[in-house]
């Protein structure tokens, strides 16, 4: 069981409890810190078992962002999914993803493979674009490009946060890849029966908020959408953490009969 309240880590972590389970999956070229204060919250009020996960391509810190693909991302988080439910016993696990992570979280759930809730945090659909610039054909002219600073608008938690950055520059093939994933999931989002919460932060410099709001468009499922008014693109981590904490708590939460 890893300590509660310590300092963020690129590590995985398992925090074990009982009577649920919530499976954390982080986001492109990021690692289990992205989602670590929200794990330990829910482990905290809720008591489950979280275990925070590494895709594939995220497992070694370096220089350069390996050129992994969502084939292997949607893999390593079914491999995760199977192994936490044979861990815990829960058949029902439930999954909180972020940004790329909510890609293969959701396209397991078009698939039927998830039997608990899922939420997704700014999901990865389209990435974001001022006014008149189209970001998404530059990104074929260079097989990597420089990592910005963590995209928060605390200051605080934004210099904690870079001392878990795992990489310097980005891999834009699998950038082209996730955005090759979003397309399919966006399209068979209307296949998804399991409940869904989407939460996207409004000043986000990273994804398109736009994104969050088409897919909870295409939702038929029971769902819930939020946007969180102030919060940049790491929405587990920004200011405005404690309302995000709250709400994935409470979609989570098991409903008390009346």
């Amino acid at each position: 069981m890893a300590p509660m309240n310590r300092p963020l880590s690129r590590e995985e972590f398992t925090l074990a409890g009982a009577g649920g389970a919530v499976l954390l999956v982080h986001g492109l070229g990021g690692g289990p810190y992205e989602l670590q204060l929200l794990g330990e919250h829910l482990h905290r009020n809720l008591g489950w078992t979280v275990r925070a996960i590494q895709l594939p391509g995220h497992r070694a810190a370096s220089t350069l962002m390996p050129h992994s693909t969502w084939p292997e991302w949607l893999a390593g988080a079914e491999d995760a999914l199977a192994e936490l439910e044979r861990d815990t016993g829960e058949a029902a696990v439930n999954v909180v993803a972020f940004s790329m992570g909510s890609l293969p979280a959701l396209r397991l759930a078009e698939k039927g493979r998830l039997r608990g809730r899922l939420a997704v945090l700014a999901p990865f659909f389209s990435v974001y674009r001022p006014a008149g610039l189209n970001i998404e054909p530059a990104m074929g002219l260079s097989p990597y490009v420089p990592r910005r600073r963590p995209p928060l608008g605390n200051r605080s938690m934004r210099e904690q946060t870079q001392t878990c950055v795992p990489f310097s520059f980005f891999s834009t093939k699998a950038a082209r890849s996730a955005l090759e994933l979003a397309k399919v999931v966006l399209a068979d989002a209307h296949q998804i029966q399991i409940p869904t919460l989407v939460l996207q932060g409004d000043h986000d410099t990273v994804v398109d908020p736009g994104g969050a709001e088409r897919l909870a468009a295409r939702l038929t499922c029971s769902r819930a959408f939020q946007m969180i008014q102030g919060s940049d693109h790491l929405l587990a981590l920004d200011a405005q953490r404690e309302e995000v904490f709250s709400a994935v708590e409470k979609f989570l939460r098991p409903e008390r009969p009346a």
